[in-house]
């Protein structure tokens, strides 16, 4: 790889994770003030996980020809 592409990629990546550590930061301080943001965040989360379960399920499995559906 080019060192102009490294240099690139890292100025790509370096911000996005940075501001993603930052909203995580900053959702995690707000849920120990707030209760109704806490369990806004849990039920997102839980989402977030069942979401993540159907796709695996289907992608890694031959779920829909066993179930019949195609």
């Amino acid at each position: 790889m080019n060192w102009l592409q490294v240099i690139g990629w890292f100025f790509v990546i370096v911000p996005v994770i940075g501001l993603l550590g930052f909203s995580v930061w900053m959702i995690i301080s707000v849920m120990n003030d707030d209760d109704g943001i806490k369990a806004f965040v849990i039920i997102l989360v839980a989402a977030w996980f069942v979401g993540l379960a159907i796709l695996l399920l289907t992608y890694f499995t031959n779920f829909m020809a066993l179930a019949g559906l195609i």
